[in-house]
């Protein structure tokens, strides 16, 4: 990656160290250099980094060779990292390529990795994750190396303030929000909001968000997002892809999803909604992007989602944002052309903030 240092800036003032602190630093990337900057960083700043290695080589190593019974209990000693840790930041290189690893140790990983995450969210330690142009993440995208840099990094790099000045004006205009309508293609979806706070993500784990009761922060940055009534659901919303499902059309009925309708892969997503526990089929929370500085869709929805004027929204877990809904699950998906009118009035249209048509039109 050509700006490491500028990454390596942003992501430290994101990630808003405190003196004293224990920094669990999950390196998923193995950016060259990157790991180092964001360590001697934190040292600077007067706090510890506990660096974590995963990266794609070293997971798929893992779980093709060692011991299901090392798996099972990889958690063991890292729950005691979970219970100590002041903040974590996740460099995050895009999903790992584990075609050919055995099933059975893939899911006994991941159960152990998902006891970890649960004791994280309970605990609500900030988390900032840090999505990150790699030549992994690159070949899953079927993009150039040099494509998808060009593509995410200069979203990554928005300064927060540029951010809030986006963040902020819609923020005061949604306080008190009742009534959601998502229309996609011929679909319609209304939820409540049942006076769910507002809030923003400028790419830092800024306290005033943290004291709302949300902890996790994303780079690149930029969007408005809410926990919404987990009952409220009702109607249909069409979606480019949904985990492993490609042209979705997922059908709601007092606030479950009841029915899902897909091009390819709804048998698949389907058996990822029945292997979690709790609400899986529950929306956990929703948004629109704000980032101006996104230029393209990489299909990766840490990314995609954040682009100006995509309506997103994630199904399972909430409560680490002040919801209610407990699932194994957070799966997140966006939608490019949606529009959402809030209390009846537009907010995006057809992927275009009704702010930037009406400077348009002027």
């Amino acid at each position: 990656m050509q700006r490491t240092e500028a990454v390596a800036a942003r992501i430290l003032l994101g990630l808003n160290v405190r003196p004293g602190e224990l920094v669990q630093v999950v390196d998923r990337s193995a950016v060259p250099g990157l790991l180092e900057r964001i360590c001697a960083g934190i040292e600077v700043a007067g706090a510890t980094p506990l660096v974590q290695l995963l990266p794609p080589d070293h997971l798929r190593e893992l779980l093709s060779s060692a011991p299901i019974e090392h798996l099972r209990s990889w958690d063991q000693r890292r729950r005691g990292w979970a219970e100590q840790v002041d903040r974590i930041v996740a460099l995050d290189g895009g999903p790992p390529a584990l075609q050919g690893v055995p099933p059975a140790s893939v899911a006994a990983w991941r159960d152990a990795a998902r006891r970890i995450t649960a004791l994280e969210e309970e605990r609500r330690v900030p988390l900032l994750i840090a999505a990150l142009p790699t030549e992994h993440g690159a070949a899953a995208a079927a993009l150039r190396s040099e494509e998808l840099e060009a593509a995410i990094v200069p979203g990554f790099l928005v300064t927060p303030e540029r951010l809030r000045a986006e963040i902020d004006p819609l923020l005061e205009e949604l306080r008190g929000a009742r009534m959601l309508t998502i229309r996609s293609g011929a679909h319609e979806l209304r939820l409540r909001c049942r006076n769910r706070p507002w809030f923003g993500d400028d790419g830092t784990l800024d306290p005033r968000t943290l004291a709302l009761g949300a902890c996790v922060s994303n780079l690149p940055g930029g969007s408005i997002y809410t926990t919404v009534d987990e009952s409220s659901a009702s109607g249909a919303l069409e979606l480019p892809a949904v985990g492993p499902a490609q042209d979705v059309v997922l059908r709601f009925e007092a606030g479950r999803v009841r029915e899902i309708e897909a091009r390819n892969g709804a048998d698949r997503l389907t058996e990822l909604l029945d292997r979690h526990d709790g609400e899986p089929r529950r929306i956990g929370h929703l948004g629109v992007g704000l980032n101006p500085e996104l230029p393209r869709a990489v299909g990766r929805p840490i990314v995609d989602e954040h682009r100006r004027g995509t309506i997103f929204l994630a199904l399972g877990e909430n409560r680490y944002l002040g919801g209610e809904n407990a699932s194994s699950l957070n799966l997140d998906t966006s939608t490019p052309n949606a529009s959402l009118e809030v209390d009846g009035q537009p907010v995006v249209e057809q992927g275009t903030l009704r702010a930037d048509r009406d400077q348009d039109a002027q």
